[in-house]
């Protein structure tokens, strides 16, 4: 699969502006200029295969959605929301120095109305923290929940800005928040709780990432226990959950173990407001 896509992009046509490699990438029935990594690889081909499939679902129906990307890494998530939603509102929050660097220049690079992003991370509190950072390159490790991985896991530190996610929405003056996406290995229980007011007035859907961990692990493991009060606090809402594998969603649940995860693969669980369904 991995060289089919290989082969696909390199047909793709490429165009040097300015000194930097360009590619121009499919995006439905338009296309998207895409900055190329310094390998050659244009890392938006390989998005998670939900952003394709469920995506388009969880917008059908809903005029001009706003949609919500904490960790939006280098425009992974916003490259396939343009693809079918090109009218969504869309704020992304990205506090890694060099992804956002890239993210800003993939923005740019497309002139896509109603589209904002920003280099500040999302939390329960305001203030500044540490970023755990492990890649010099892109970085899809780099998370402020330094408690739920093992030390020496992050190479160095990044200083950031702290702020909630209601205090933004109210910001932005928000008005209809869709779909909230949050991917921030390890921080998610935070992120939520800082979108408090949020999930209470708008009942978004939101898909979040739920870290595995290991068959074994106690009650009083880290990610064990955040993910029981992550359960707790959007189950609390009327929220109920279904994972998102391969295959599709799995069967509605009322709670996940980290510990029945097999893959990080299959760490990405799609959460139902009450009253809602999918379309």
């Amino acid at each position: 699969m991995v060289m089919g896509l290989a082969r696909h992009w390199r047909k793709v046509a490429c165009a040097l502006a300015g000194g930097e490699l360009i590619r121009r990438v499919p995006l439905g029935e338009a296309s998207a200029r895409v900055p190329v990594h310094r390998d050659g690889s244009v890392l938006h081909a390989f998005r998670e295969p939900w952003m394709n499939t469920l995506l388009p679902r969880l917008l059908d129906g809903a005029e001009r959605p706003g949609v919500i990307d904490v960790g939006a890494n280098i425009g992974q998530f916003l490259v396939a929301l343009r693809a079918c939603r090109p009218d969504a509102r869309y704020v992304g929050f990205e506090p890694n120095a060099r992804n956002y660097g890239y993210l800003q220049r993939l923005i740019a690079l497309n002139g896509w109305p109603g589209v904002d992003a920003f280099p500040i991370a999302l939390s329960d509190t305001f203030g500044v923290a540490n970023l755990g950072v492990r890649k010099d390159s892109f970085d899809v490790f780099a998370s402020l929940a330094h408690d739920v991985h093992d030390a020496g896991f992050f190479r160095r530190t990044q200083s950031v800005l702290m702020t909630t996610g209601d205090s933004m929405v109210d910001a932005l003056g928000m008005e209809r928040v869709r779909l909230l996406k949050v991917d921030v290995e390890g921080a998610e229980l935070e992120v939520l709780r800082g979108f408090g007011k949020t999930l209470a007035d708008h009942a978004p859907y939101v898909v979040f990432e739920m870290l595995p961990a290991a068959p074994d692990a106690g009650e009083d493991d880290r990610r064990v226990a955040r993910a029981r009060d992550l359960m707790a606090l959007l189950g609390g809402m009327g929220y109920r959950f279904r994972p998102i594998t391969d295959a599709g969603l799995a069967d509605p649940c009322q709670t996940v173990d980290p510990r029945t995860i097999a893959r990080p693969e299959d760490a990405n669980l799609l959460a139902i407001p009450a009253g809602r369904d999918l379309p």
